[in-house]
């Protein structure tokens, strides 16, 4: 509850006094966010069968985007997930978290 609306961040971006923006998942809002670690080629922008899948089993995709390194994927769709998931190469969280947004849509 302590961070900026969209509309603040977008100011200060345009300011260019800040190289991005991001988005902090929080109880207050439905959104919950997965990030998919090295399951993206980013020249050819081809994404491996395990995350694909992952991908695929989700309903409501509010945003799919490349991360900020190109070789991952994030995905923000609507739910709840309040204590998380933290794997090798999979992370959802629905609060307490923070993404960067690329703006690189998938």
């Amino acid at each position: 509850m302590t961070w900026r609306t969209f509309e603040e961040a977008i100011g200060a971006l345009k300011s260019k006094r800040y190289d991005g923006v991001g988005f902090v998942f929080c109880s207050a809002d439905p959104f919950v966010g997965v990030d998919l670690d090295n399951c993206r080629d980013p020249k050819s922008g081809e994404i491996t069968q395990w995350a694909q899948k992952i991908i695929d089993s989700f309903n409501d995709v509010v945003l799919l985007e490349a991360s900020p390194s190109g070789c991952g994927v994030h995905l923000v769709t609507r739910g709840t997930c309040k204590d998380g998931i933290n794997t090798k190469s999979v992370e959802i969280y629905g609060q307490d978290r923070f993404f960067t947004v690329t703006g690189a849509a998938l």
